[in-house]
């Protein structure tokens, strides 16, 4: 896009893409094509049809990781953070609202 924006016209330019071209053309530059098949991270980053979440958390698991967490009690008695009990699919759950928005405490999954 560089390359291309650099050979085109400068009428074509507004008068403050023209300085900026201008200030990046003070500097020397080499701009490369790396092919998509050469390139192995870039090319395996660029069609994302879909995320996959890695693992998949049961509310069973993640109710039994919420109990033996060491961190969720102090986080619980924390004034600055707001935190609910809820039941989920016959489990407790701890919910952690930040700013109206209610998130399960996830802690670290084992």
């Amino acid at each position: 896009m560089l390359s291309y924006t650099l050979e085109q016209r400068t009428h074509k330019h507004s008068p403050c893409q023209a300085r900026q071209l201008e200030f990046i053309t003070q500097f020397y530059t080499v701009i490369l094509l790396t092919p998509g098949e050469d390139n192995a991270v870039v090319d395996a980053l660029s069609p994302v049809n879909s995320i996959a979440m890695p693992i998949v958390v049961t509310t069973k698991q993640l109710s039994d990781e919420q109990r033996n967490d060491l961190q969720l009690p102090h986080i619980q008695n924390n004034k600055n953070v707001k935190t609910h009990e809820i039941i989920l699919d016959d489990n407790e759950l701890i919910i952690v609202e930040l700013d109206g928005v209610l998130k399960p405490y996830m802690g670290q999954i084992s």
